[in-house]
């Protein structure tokens, strides 16, 4: 698993089509060929992970899973090129499997995993004022 791949493809697509940064989208069968190619990538390399995402082990994968932290950032991204991917789809006879299996994974990520996460990240917060004030003050140094 190489999630800096990913990320990296991501940043590439991003660049590669301006429209995705101005939000001014022209569906097109090119755009789909890359926004498809990004989304064969996420599914490749997360497909083993989809069907481990559950209610009773939600908080050792959300603290310690590589993607847990991966899908904190790009969850959304995900979303919104499937939604994306929908639209430009519409016209095919079958769903493409990525438009299937990735909103899978956003839905149980949100569900299961970012409350864990974010909890977290609150008490980690609290345990450093009583800890390392000063690390805290370092961004309001008033």
């Amino acid at each position: 698993m190489d999630i800096q791949r990913i990320s990296d493809e991501f940043s590439s697509l991003i660049e590669s089509e301006p429209s995705l940064k101005s939000g001014e989208i022209e569906p097109s069968l090119r755009l789909w060929k890359n926004i498809s190619r990004w989304l064969d990538i996420v599914l490749l390399h997360t497909c083993d992970f989809i069907h481990l995402i559950t209610e009773k082990n939600a908080y050792n994968l959300a603290l310690a899973h590589p993607l847990s932290i991966w899908l904190y950032k790009f969850a959304d991204p995900i979303d919104q090129m499937c939604s994306l991917g929908m639209q430009m789809t519409k016209e095919f006879e079958n769903i493409p499997i990525t438009l299937i299996r990735l909103p899978q994974l956003t839905t149980r990520y949100r569900k299961f995993l970012l409350p864990v996460i974010n909890d977290f990240h609150l008490k980690s917060i609290e345990e450093m004022k009583e800890a390392m004030p000063e690390y805290l003050k370092l961004r309001n140094p008033e």
